[in-house]
C-alpha cells in the first residue's frame, strides 16, 4: 500500500484524480455527452502482489466531468432554452430539474475581478435573483434586508 501512494503521487499532481483513475482534459475538440457534461480519458493504475514481485497494472479508463461553462450556459443546456428566454423566471418543473443537476457541483464567482472564490451549490430558490434579499447583520447587531442586485 505503502508503494500504491508512492507511484500515485506524480500522476495525481499532474492528472485530475477520481478513485484510482487519472484523467486529463481533453485536447482539441472534446467529445460532449449532453446536459453539461463531457468525457475525459485517462488510466487507471494499481500496484499488485505476484508470486515473485510487484506487478504495475495499468489500463485505460474513460468517466464522465462536467464541461467548464457559465451557469447560465448550463441552465440553457439542462432545459433546452434559448439564452433570451431565460429572463423569465423558472417554471417550478424548471427550477426542480435545473436544482437536480445543479446541486452539489462547485461553481466560481467570476464577478469580483481578481478575487475567485469557488462555492458549493446547495439549492435554486424559487425566487427571481431581483427579487431575493437575506438577512445582513450590521457590527452594531443591527439586522436588515439586504437585496443581491
Amino acid at each position: 500500500q505503502a508503494l500504491d501512494v508512492v507511484m500515485r503521487h506524480l500522476p495525481s499532481m499532474i492528472y485530475t484524480p477520481v478513485g484510482r483513475s487519472f484523467f486529463a482534459p481533453p485536447e482539441g475538440e472534446p467529445y460532449t455527452l449532453g446536459n453539461g457534461r463531457e468525457v475525459w480519458f485517462g488510466f487507471h493504475q494499481s500496484i499488485r502482489p505476484s508470486m515473485w514481485k510487484m506487478m504495475l497494472n495499468i489500463d485505460v479508463s474513460a468517466t464522465a466531468f462536467y464541461r467548464r461553462q457559465s451557469v447560465l450556459e448550463f441552465l440553457h443546456e439542462i432545459l433546452d432554452m434559448e439564452i433570451d428566454t431565460i429572463r423569465r423566471p423558472l417554471s417550478d418543473s424548471q427550477r426542480l430539474r435545473f436544482a437536480k443537476e445543479i446541486k452539489g457541483l462547485k461553481v466560481e464567482v467570476t464577478h469580483t475581478g481578481p478575487i475567485r472564490r469557488k462555492y458549493r451549490v446547495c439549492n435554486v430558490t424559487r425566487r427571481p435573483a431581483s427579487a431575493q434579499t437575506f438577512p445582513l447583520q450590521l457590527e452594531n447587531g443591527d439586522v436588515f434586508d439586504c437585496s443581491v442586485v
